[in-house]
């Protein structure tokens, strides 16, 4: 979806955008806080973007932002799940007949800027072929620009949760016709209008038209950064776009790390349509090439690297029969508590709050970090929120130094929730990647608490008292939702019922010591229906857990504890 953020601007020249009517931009959905977050222009039209303590975060190119970020043109923005490329409209040239067919209309293309769904990128003129750095002009802002990014908004969601093409064409029409009694005949027509939405490729809820046969440059290759200019070094958690200029040319990219440190280092090329396969290896500072089992070339997958020396490694990337040329994506990511000394910069995830994450490219993968301490129990779910039926994550657990902690035997989990006793103190890494490297798409991920303590503190499972019952929803599939209390009698009961129309939801719900142990209510270790009865034989706290029945299906319920 090419979404075109234009708005008129008060006199602060800041924009709120949130879930309340009373923002400038109204988002209304579950996953955008009630004001989520705020643009901010300055005089020079440069654009800013600030978090307003929103509880799903607001990111720019798939990380979180914790202060005011400057955002570029083509930058991906991301509330909660609502996600979109910023883009500025390009003049509205040879519109004179629409001009004079409605001068007063203060909708019409007089305005400098104007609307231009499924255009190509801004900034991208194509009979030059050159890009462009624009910024806003506020004088000509308006209106109806505010509009064009709802009616944008609105597209995508409907698109992504309804999966009807020809409803959201209807949609369109039916919202620009509001604001200008059928505009949508005085646009302008441009070669890539004719590109059907069909055609368009969805990632991060995001359609990313095809570029011209003369552009050099996708639109995925401009959300990253050229390793050129980054003189060739890359930082832990980064992708970067590097190119192989002459089919002989290996690509020379450095990192610094200490040794015992482990790093996983992915690389894919941007332009699958063509002959052009990266392939890759990385030398340590000692000159040694580190081999992925016996091969010390690696050509697909994501891999882990354990870095035996302290100092500067190299990552060579060549075409894997050095006959073809094209450019690529890499990306380095951490796989431990540290990297290079320091801590990693795997992202943060907040217990009990549901993560929005994106895997960009073929065979990359996310890092996601928290604190815990050793003997707490934690239950770890993702799933797909993507349309793509080949992209499947999976997760692994990794603790502090870096080894895997399986599920069972399962170093790796790719359904339903999974439950893990942490055996040291320290930070532990969560890594999200497509189930066979092939993948990429949307995803939610989210860390919930089995132990009434989580890090050596109360966990941020919602209290429950006797007699008031709580109203909560089980939004994505493989979640569940966690509840805590302390004794009040010796024994408790427990009633779930379904607060919600879904035929195919059934919440069932398993009660749980201090330490993460089940209870069992007779012989059974987890309940669907009835008002079962616990002994309480300590003074708590205790934890509920609340899930689906088969994973599969949200819903709504009522929890109530007696």
């Amino acid at each position: 979806m090419n979404t075109i953020v234009e708005n008129d601007y008060n006199e602060n020249n800041v924009i709120t955008v949130g879930r309340d009517d009373k923002n400038d931009i109204v988002i209304d959905y579950p996953q955008v806080s009630s004001i989520h977050a705020k643009f901010i222009i300055d005089e020079s039209g440069n654009i800013y973007l600030e978090d307003l303590e929103s509880t799903n975060g607001t990111y720019i190119n798939n990380r979180r932002i914790k202060t005011v970020s400057k955002v570029h043109l083509e930058d991906n923005i991301l509330f909660g799940s609502i996600s979109f490329n910023m883009k500025i409209l390009e003049p509205w040239l040879n519109s004179k007949s629409a001009y004079e067919s409605d001068k007063a209309n203060p909708y019409s293309s007089d305005s400098q800027y104007s609307v231009q769904p499924y255009m190509n990128s801004s900034g991208y003129d194509a009979e030059t072929n050159e890009t462009q750095e624009k910024k806003f002009n506020l004088s000509q802002l308006n209106f109806f620009k505010i509009f064009v990014f709802t009616m944008f908004i609105v597209i995508g969601i409907s698109y992504l949760y309804k999966h009807d093409i020809a409803n959201i064409n209807s949609l369109a029409k039916n919202l620009i016709s509001k604001g200008n009694n059928d505009l949508s005949k005085k646009l302008p027509q441009s070669q890539n209008q004719k590109n059907d939405i069909h055609s368009k490729q969805s990632n991060n809820i995001v359609n990313h038209s095809k570029p011209e046969e003369n552009n050099t440059k996708t639109e995925k290759e401009k959300s990253y950064e050229l390793l050129e200019n980054k003189k060739g070094l890359i930082q832990c958690g980064e992708t970067l776009v590097g190119q192989i200029k002459n089919a002989s040319d290996v690509q020379v990219i450095k990192f610094h790390a200490q040794a015992g440190e482990i790093a996983a280092v992915a690389v894919y090329p941007m332009d699958v349509s063509n002959q052009f396969h990266p392939c890759w290896q990385v030398i340590s500072p000692a000159r040694n090439i580190l081999k992925v089992s016996y091969d010390k070339w690696v050509c697909s997958g994501n891999h882990d690297y354990i870095l035996p020396d302290s100092g500067l490694y190299h990552i060579k990337v060549k075409d894997n029969k050095q006959m073809y040329s094209g450019n690529f994506a890499i990306r380095l990511e951490p796989v431990n508590a540290t990297f290079n000394g320091a801590q990693s910069p795997a992202q943060m995830i907040e217990c009990g709050k549901t993560t929005f994450g994106n895997i960009p490219f073929n065979n990359a993968s996310d890092s996601y970090r928290f604190s815990a301490r050793s003997g707490e129990k934690i239950m770890i779910s993702a799933h797909r929120n993507s349309l793509s039926a080949l992209f499947k994550p999976c997760w692994q657990l990794r603790d502090p130094v870096g080894n895997i902690i399986k599920y069972g035997y399962n170093p790796t989990v790719c359904s339903g929730n999974s439950s893990y006793i942490l055996p040291y103190d320290g930070d532990y890494t969560i890594r999200v990647f497509d189930n066979d490297f092939n993948g990429k798409g949307d995803y939610t991920i989210r860390l919930e608490p089995v132990s009434a303590y989580l890090n050596g503190q109360s966990t941020c499972a919602t209290l429950i008292v006797p007699d008031k019952p709580i109203h909560e929803e089980i939004r994505y599939p493989n979640e569940s939702k966690a509840f805590t209390f302390h004794k009040h009698h010796t024994m408790a009961s427990i009633k779930v019922i379904k607060d919600s129309p879904s035929a195919s939801f059934n919440p069932c719900w398993a009660l749980y010591d201090a330490s993460g142990e089940i209870i069992k209510t007779g012989y059974r270790t987890s309940v669907c229906s009835g008002k079962p009865s616990y002994n309480l034989l300590s003074e708590g706290p205790y934890m509920i857990r609340v899930w689906d029945k088969n994973l599969d299906s949200p819903g709504k319920f009522k929890i109530t504890l007696f």
